[in-house]
């Protein structure tokens, strides 16, 4: 594939007019990017009864009408199985490593790994014969990729496959969709035709631009280290580097790395110090409960302050003052795929890369929106009265779905102005009102879909008010509060969601019925008895392993990766056994092999392992989709910078080498000092 022969000539070729001329039964071939998603577009464009050919991919076939032009069409619906082609050296790629970043490279059919096809049944060579074949005397060329930068470049990838067809390239449209539903296919359907939307070349050298970067950075970077290291490796930790093929640098991958390392390290290098929280228990209000106050300084590491606490036991508590304020928890935003993939760790215990494909999965089955978004805000155009009436009579969600719709108005007025608009798709919802028994024995599925599901009707009900009461009372001349909370509207209060809303925003709530809750527990210059003193010694705890949640929130915070590719860079140090992911708690523990690579670089070259150094190439990756910066620029600049990092490399090698043929053990930095520690906590109690 001449990728770039393909980006000229669709550069030079004048897609301002409009030279689709009006034909009865014009050929107008549709490409997906899977077969699920051919079947979807082929039921919901293709009118009456549509014919399946059985061939090397499965090809829908049928009359439509064809938008603007006001006749019939003989529409033909197949797919690709993902990408066609993949960037390599050219020839067989073996080289010196140095010379990785000047060797001239191609685009050429992707092969098949280990004897094994991508969708078990069919070669990208047979994909391409069969898209030849069907667009073959075709009219009109449909693209149906999925709307994102992967899904442009494969757009292209099928232009070129198919060029000698479509000449014109007023005759190869675009189809932009978010979801699968027949009403948002035909959308888009018509939308294409009456705006003759086009594929977008500069998306599409976004991902060429990252392909080709990585490709040679990581490629160089990882045969240089492999061929000093992976012997000496495998002998040191034999079961740890056993089955390792290859030890592997890569621009996303190893700062991703560094994370779980840093987190390591603050815990072992943790020194807990001791700490006091004072607490006073008093007994309060018409119900006679016992209530805790505590220090309103919270706690001291000053032993001797604890201990003079200790003479209030038996004294009066005097009330000093009162106050209330009113208080909001606001509805979450919409769901994003960072969204989608911290609370399917978190809540589900589901790994990012499952949740990532088991979204992908009920996208492509019509049962939620596009998965792959970082906008958590919802249009202005966003219908969510169509998604309410969907579910209106369903069995977990209708009796939600039929109040919110009672609430329309109120949703309407509040709804677009919460969240962020990155400019690519809608904030991720349910299409379909699909009930647990329609997942069969697939439990994951389902609980993916509940939580997308749960996420969409709680990011529209109104915020979560309440009361929030503090009581002061004075102690042997200590001052101490009590503060506690009253939901607002009794009707939500009792809903178990708001009380899952309450408990995550730690709100101490005395009374669980508002209509119960006295509007104070005690007026000013009430005196009440110290029933018992608490001042228990406590120590600091270190911070956990770090958990996928954390991870996840500290790449996209320093923008290593793209949301849908941060999945990619978490596995793939999990496949390459440099972290594994402790059974029951989705935290991450770097192996003593991970400890190696991550430090030995570190101690080399440590800006190739920080955040900031590939933050900085996404950004200039995110400058060629949006057109301000040319590809060529960014791929030649970031070239000469790892360039130069890579003859560092070569030149401290023997630092890398004593990493792993010296290293004693795993539990504590090589005479480095501690970890940087970005995203370490320090918690007390």
């Amino acid at each position: 594939m001449d990728v770039e022969k393909v980006y000229r000539r669709w550069k030079e070729a004048d897609n301002s007019g409009d030279t689709i001329v009006p034909e009865n039964f014009m050929k107008v071939v549709c490409v997906a990017e899977k077969p699920s998603v051919a079947r979807s577009i082929a039921r919901a464009l293709i009118r009456g009864r549509y014919d399946r050919e059985d061939g090397r991919l499965a090809t829908f076939s049928g009359s439509t009408r064809l938008p603007t032009l006001g006749v019939d069409g003989e529409v033909y619906v197949t797919s690709v199985v993902g990408h066609l082609f993949e960037t390599s050296f050219v020839g067989d790629g073996r080289m010196p490593p140095k010379d990785m970043f000047s060797a001239e490279l191609e685009k050429k059919v992707k092969q098949d790994k280990n004897g094994e096809r991508d969708d078990g049944s069919i070669s990208k060579a047979a994909v391409i014969a069969h898209l030849r074949e069907v667009a073959e005397d075709a009219d009109v060329l449909c693209l149906w990729l999925d709307c994102d930068r992967e899904g442009e470049n494969i757009c292209f990838e099928v232009i070129s496959v198919l060029e000698e067809f479509f000449p014109d390239t007023n005759r190869i449209l675009r189809a932009r969709f978010s979801a699968l539903t027949d009403e948002a296919i035909r959308d888009a359907w018509t939308q294409m035709w009456q705006r003759k939307t086009r594929p977008n070349p500069e998306l599409s050298k976004a991902v060429d631009a990252r392909q080709e970067l990585d490709l040679r950075v990581g490629v160089a970077f990882s045969s240089h280290i492999t061929d000093k290291c992976l012997r000496v490796a495998k002998a040191k930790w034999p079961d740890c580097a056993s089955g390792v093929k290859a030890l592997s640098y890569g621009p996303c991958q190893s700062p991703t790395l560094k994370f779980v390392v840093d987190r390591h390290y603050d815990i072992q290098n943790f020194e807990p110090s001791r700490f006091w929280a004072p607490k006073i228990k008093l007994v309060v209000g018409p119900e006679k409960k016992t209530a805790t106050f505590e220090w309103r300084q919270k706690t001291t590491t000053d032993e001797r302050v604890a201990a003079r606490m200790r003479s209030i036991q038996g004294t009066q508590a005097v009330l000093q003052s009162y106050s209330r304020s009113s208080k909001a928890i606001d509805p979450p935003e919409g769901m994003n795929t960072v969204a989608l993939l911290m609370a399917s760790s978190e809540e589900l215990g589901i790994s990012p890369a499952d949740a990532q494909q088991l979204a992908q999965d009920l996208y492509r089955r019509g049962k939620c929106s596009y998965p792959r978004t970082e906008t958590s805000r919802y249009p202005e155009s966003f219908d969510f009265l169509a998604i309410l009436d969907e579910f209106r009579f369903h069995s977990v969600w209708g009796g939600r779905a039929r109040y919110l719709y009672s609430q329309r108005h109120e949703i309407a007025r509040r709804l677009s102005h919460k969240g962020e608009d990155c400019g690519d798709h809608p904030p991720i919802t349910p299409m379909f009102a699909a009930e647990q028994d329609d997942f069969g024995e697939n439990e994951n599925a389902w609980r993916v879909y509940e939580l997308i599901t749960w996420h969409f009707f709680d990011s529209l009900m109104p915020p979560v008010e309440y009361i929030e009461h503090t009581h002061s009372v004075k102690a042997g001349g200590v001052e101490f509060q009590l503060v506690w909370h009253v939901l607002s509207d009794d009707e939500l209060g009792s809903d178990p969601r708001t009380q899952q809303t309450a408990k995550r925003n730690n709100l101490s709530l005395l009374f669980q019925s508002p209509a119960r809750a006295p509007e104070r527990l005690m007026v000013e210059g009430s005196q009440l008895e110290v029933v018992d003193v608490l001042i228990k010694e406590k120590w600091t705890k270190p911070p956990g392993p770090l958990s996928e949640v954390e991870l996840i929130s500290l790449m996209d915070e320093f923008g290593i990766g793209t949301d849908a590719s941060i999945p990619q860079h978490i596995q793939k140090n999990i496949d390459r056994r440099y972290c594994s992911v402790l059974e029951g708690t989705r935290q991450l523990k770097p192996t003593a092999l991970g400890l190696a690579i991550c430090e030995a670089m570190n101690q080399i070259l440590p800006e190739m392992v920080d955040s900031q150094m590939r933050a900085g190439m996404e950004k200039e990756v995110r400058q060629i989709a949006e057109g301000t910066k040319s590809k060529e620029l960014v791929v030649a600049e970031n070239i000469q910078v790892y360039q130069e990092k890579f003859q560092t490399l070569v030149e401290n090698i023997g630092v890398m080498e004593q990493f792993f043929g010296a290293r004693a053990d795993s539990q504590g930095r090589a005479r480095n000092g501690k970890g940087a520690g970005k995203g370490a906590g320090r918690g007390a109690g």
